[in-house]
């Protein structure tokens, strides 16, 4: 016997959720934006909005939206840091990437300055909790040096700090 469990049910969210990767990674973009928003609507009807589950498909949803269209993607990733920022502590590693994927969105809107804010602070937070060696702690680094060097035309050279612990040389 067949039981439809419903789309309010975890087993459907979490099945849409896969099918939207999918397509997100086969490059059917519109496609899995509506899956994605089509899930969240549910999920934040069932959980509500400051819901672990609800905040990880707004990231999801935002790295289609980056895509396609950057102005909602940024709408989407500060809703999903501001939720993160009341359900999680201040080092959890859904709430810097949250941070992270916001700074790529301020950088690719040329907001330059918040980008570097932006990444300083997920550089300090990912160093803090998981160490200077982590691979996210090199992704900030980097990013950051990339902005001073490439968009600001700041020399600070091979032993500038930032530059140093990003573990790699941005020509």
């Amino acid at each position: 016997m067949m039981v439809a469990l419903g789309e309010e049910h975890v087993v459907t969210m979490e099945t849409l959720n896969h099918l939207g990767a999918k397509l997100n990674y086969n490059g059917e973009y519109e496609a899995a934006k509506k899956v994605w928003e089509g899930n969240l609507v549910v999920q934040e009807t069932v959980f509500g909005e400051v819901h672990k589950t609800t905040l990880d498909s707004m990231m999801n949803l935002g790295s289609i939206y980056v895509k396609i269209n950057p102005d909602k993607a940024l709408e989407v990733y500060e809703r999903a840091s501001k939720g993160y920022e009341i359900l999680l502590e201040k080092n959890h590693p859904s709430r810097l990437m949250a941070l992270t994927n916001l700074a790529e969105c301020w950088m690719r809107r040329f907001d330059l300055d918040k980008a570097v804010e932006l990444y300083q602070t997920a550089l300090v937070a990912y160093e803090a909790q998981f160490g200077p060696d982590y691979r996210q702690c090199s992704f900030c680094a980097v990013n950051i040096c990339r902005i001073l060097r490439c968009y600001k035309k700041k020399d600070f050279g091979a032993g500038g700090e930032v530059w140093r612990r990003s573990g790699e040389g941005v020509q």
